[in-house]
């Protein structure tokens, strides 16, 4: 039984290392002084929309309908709010940090974007 165990211990730790492996191979898409790229975008086709992030930075856009934009975050934790004139139409938090993620066949560190349609 210990010996089972400890294998399945072990199992474990090398799938962490592995994990850990890839994720200092991935692509880096950061700017030493801007931070991590990301995309703000707002995919609704008929609204213009206001997107406030607030974190260890704070940026805000407005965007039309359709409209996305590329921009560079420190890592950290962060809040977007979307209003359409003076109402809040949508609220959630997202890191910002080293993982790579897809968003629409871009590589990015992280994105938010208001989808209400």
């Amino acid at each position: 039984m210990y010996g089972q165990a400890r294998r399945i211990g072990e199992v474990r730790v090398q799938e962490q290392e592995l994990a850990l492996t890839k994720l200092e191979n991935q692509p880096v898409l950061a700017h030493r002084v801007n931070g991590y790229k990301g995309i703000v975008a707002n995919l609704n086709q008929y609204l213009v929309i206001n997107t406030i992030i607030t974190g260890p930075e704070k940026r805000s856009y407005a965007l039309a309908p359709g409209q996305w934009v590329e921009d560079y975050l420190v890592s950290g934790e962060y809040t977007a709010i979307s209003y359409h004139g003076n109402r809040e139409v949508g609220r959630w938090t997202f890191p910002v940090g080293v993982q790579i993620q897809n968003y629409m066949g871009q590589k990015v560190h992280w994105y938010t974007y208001y989808n209400n349609y």
